[in-house]
């Protein structure tokens, strides 16, 4: 089978969609499978297994949502495919940003093609309060189109199809493929300790309630606390001068417990979890949350809100839950200190989730749909 995956991101960007790419595309590839990635931000750290290539036009930061920038880049990324000069079965496009060309392409090829939303703008858009402007409907946009047009639409959990139907009002079938995880083996569960390490790692977006543990940082002084991550679409420059920069590097010298990591690629994020004793995810929306599978296979005690599709693999089993107050996320963070049975619950679960697992219900719809046959009715919902 002949694959062609098209993806923004790399292996430097963690998260569902830069590590199924690398994850499962790579398990695609090993397994007999000829796959090509597309992509628009080609800064490797570990180069795939598989081919890859990136048009002349990537996605320009801050400013890739501004409509006649983002069509530049569509039809160059359109273009650049058709130049391979290579016969595909089958492409999969990953998000909004790839919907319109993967289209396009299916036209040209008579080939079909699988919308695989990992997250969507229009649930971020009513989150966030943003204004429907010309700049932030057009993610909004193409994500609609390319969740009710496509062939086949993949959501990454169960509350994602709900949310598609309910509040989108896109009525369809959808196949559901969790994210996974890379199971550790020999892993033991973190003892436990009355002054825990606390992680909060991932995007510093609205979405996941990092806000809270920077509050947390600063009403508890006596807690350590380390975040690891970014601003979402901003430079280096214009994020230092945001608001929540300011904050976080204000904590870095008046909190000696604080501790900020910046960006680290999931290459560096091994030596951010060793240092760990509970992991926060205080997310206001998760149509997944990756991180909390990698919290559980390295036998982190977990704190979340199980928002959305959290709820789908996290419960009183193996993790410790909060609402959305620093009083709800300190006295959970006290609780999951103590450890026990839920911790090595969470390595069972991580288990379960494996990229193993995830790979072969991939490598069981491609070939439904390639072949023209239902043979993946256990993915549908």
């Amino acid at each position: 089978m002949r694959i062609l995956n098209l993806c923004v991101e790399s292996d430097r960007i963690m998260g569902g969609r830069g590590e199924m790419n690398c994850e499962v595309m790579t398990r695609l590839q090993t397994g007999g499978h000829d796959v090509h990635h597309v992509c628009l931000d080609a800064t490797w750290i570990k180069e795939p297994s598989y081919s890859w290539s990136i048009p002349s036009e990537r996605w320009p930061m801050p400013c890739f949502e501004r409509p006649g920038i983002a069509a530049q880049v569509m039809h160059s990324t359109v273009i650049h495919c058709l130049k391979l000069r290579k016969t595909f079965d089958v492409i999969v496009a990953h998000d909004w940003d790839m919907f319109f060309v993967a289209s396009e392409l299916s036209k040209v090829w008579g080939i079909p093609w699988v919308a695989t939303c990992h997250l969507f703008q229009h649930q971020m858009a009513l989150i966030e309060g943003r204004d429907a402007t010309e700049e932030g409907m057009l993610p909004i946009a193409n994500e609609w189109f390319g969740v009710s047009k496509a062939p086949h639409v993949v959501c990454v959990s169960n509350d994602m199809a709900r949310y598609a139907r309910e509040i989108m009002g896109v009525h369809r079938e959808f196949s559901i493929i969790h994210n996974g995880v890379q199971p550790i083996i020999g892993v033991k569960p973190r003892p436990p300790t009355t002054n825990p390490r606390c992680l909060f790692i991932g995007r510093l977006s609205f979405q996941k309630g990092y806000d809270y543990v920077l509050d947390l940082a600063e009403k508890h002084l006596e807690l350590l606390i380390d975040v690891a991550g970014s601003m979402p679409a901003l430079p280096a420059d214009a994020a230092e001068e945001s608001p929540t920069m300011r904050r976080i590097r204000a904590l870095e010298k008046s909190n000696p417990n604080f501790t900020y990591h910046g960006h680290v690629s999931r290459y560096e994020r091994d030596a951010v979890y060793d240092r760990a004793d509970c992991v926060l995810m205080p997310s206001r929306a998760e149509p997944f949350g990756i991180v909390a599978l990698e919290a559980m296979a390295r036998g982190i005690p977990l704190v979340t809100t199980r928002v959305d599709g959290l709820a789908e693999f996290c419960d009183d089993s193996n993790s410790w839950r909060c609402d959305l107050s620093v009083e709800s996320l300190y006295q959970a963070i006290k609780d999951a200190a103590l450890g026990g049975a839920r911790v090595e619950r969470a390595l069972t679960t991580a288990k379960e989730f494996s990229w193993d697992t995830c790979a072969k219900k991939w490598n069981a719809l491609l070939k439904g749909i390639v072949n023209g046959i239902n043979t993946t009715s256990e993915l549908r919902v």
